[in-house]
C-alpha cells in the first residue's frame, strides 16, 4: 500500500494576506479620513508609518512563505501572492513619496523673496512657521528657490497698493483659499499682507499663504510665500502654487486699461 505525505500549509502565508490586506485598508481608511478632516495631520503620519511597518511586514511574511513553498512544496501559494501584492499596493504611495522626494529636493517654505520673507502673522502654525520657516527662508540661497521656477519672483505693477490689494484679494477669494487676515490698509501704511490658508487636492494637508503688496513709489510690489507646516519638504506643491497664483495674477492685471507689464 503505498503511502501518501499531505502537504503542509505554511502559516506564513495566511500571515502575510491577513498583513497585506489590513494596511491596504488602513491606508484608504486613513487617506479618506485626512481628505475630510477627520484626522489630524500628524496623527495621519502616525498611521502612514504604521501601514508601512505592516506591509513590510507582510512582504516579509510572504517572502518566507515562498521560501517554504519553493523547498519544501508546502501549501498557500495563492495567499502569499495575494499578501505580497496588497503589500506592494499599500507601499506604493511611499515609493511615489520618495522618489519625488529625491527628484524634487525643496524646502516646504517658498518665497519670492527670501531675504525679508512676507510674514505669517495669524498662520494656524503660529510662532513655529513664524521663527523656523523664516530660518529655513533665509538660510536657503536664493539660487535654490529661482532654479525651480523663473516666476517664483516679485511682481511690481503700476497700480496702487489698494487696486492691487483688491485684485489681489479677489484672486485669493476666487482660488477658494480661507483667508485669515482683514486686508484693508490703515492710514499711513506703506504694505499690507493678505494671509490665507489652501489645502493640498488630495489628502488636504494645510498650506499657509502670505501675499504681501507694498507701496514703492506709487507703484505696487506684490512678494508672495507658501509654507507647510508639516513635514520638511512639499515636493514641489508650494513652488507651484506660488507660481500659477502670480501667473494668474499677472493675466488678471493685464486685462485691466490701466494696467503696465509686470517687472522684478
Amino acid at each position: 500500500m503505498a503511502a501518501y505525505i499531505e502537504r503542509r500549509r505554511t502559516r506564513a502565508a495566511g500571515w502575510a494576506r491577513r498583513l497585506g490586506a489590513f494596511s491596504l485598508v488602513l491606508l484608504l481608511t486613513a487617506g479618506v479620513s485626512r481628505r475630510y478632516g477627520l484626522l489630524e495631520p500628524s496623527d495621519f503620519f502616525l498611521v502612514a508609518r504604521l501601514v508601512a511597518g505592516l506591509a513590510l511586514l507582510a512582504l516579509a511574511c510572504a517572502a518566507y512563505a515562498f521560501s517554504r513553498f519553493w523547498n519544501d512544496n508546502d501549501l498557500g501559494g495563492r495567499d502569499l501572492s495575494v499578501g505580497a501584492i496588497l503589500a506592494l499596493a499599500a507601499l506604493m504611495p511611499f515609493a511615489v513619496v520618495f522618489c519625488r522626494a529625491i527628484a524634487l529636493p525643496i524646502p516646504a517654505d517658498i518665497s519670492t523673496d527670501t531675504a525679508d520673507p512676507p510674514a505669517l502673522v495669524d498662520s494656524a502654525a503660529g510662532e513655529e512657521v513664524g521663527a523656523q520657516s523664516d530660518a529655513l527662508v533665509s538660510d536657503a540661497p536664493s539660487s535654490t528657490q529661482a532654479d525651480i521656477d523663473p516666476a517664483i519672483r516679485g511682481r511690481r505693477y503700476d497700480l496702487s497698493v489698494d487696486q492691487m490689494v483688491e485684485v489681489a484679494n479677489a484672486l485669493v477669494a476666487r482660488q477658494g483659499w480661507i483667508v485669515r487676515t482683514d486686508a484693508r490698509r490703515q492710514t499711513g501704511e506703506k504694505e499690507i499682507t493678505i494671509e490665507a490658508r489652501a489645502a493640498t487636492p488630495i489628502l488636504a494637508f494645510p498650506t499657509d499663504i502670505a501675499v504681501r503688496v507694498a507701496d514703492e513709489s506709487g507703484s505696487a510690489y506684490v512678494d508672495m510665500r507658501a509654507v507647510s507646516p508639516y513635514g520638511g519638504y512639499d515636493l514641489g506643491d508650494n513652488a507651484a502654487l506660488v507660481a500659477d497664483f502670480l501667473a494668474e495674477l499677472d493675466t488678471e492685471i493685464a486685462r485691466r486699461p490701466e494696467a503696465v507689464p509686470p517687472s522684478e
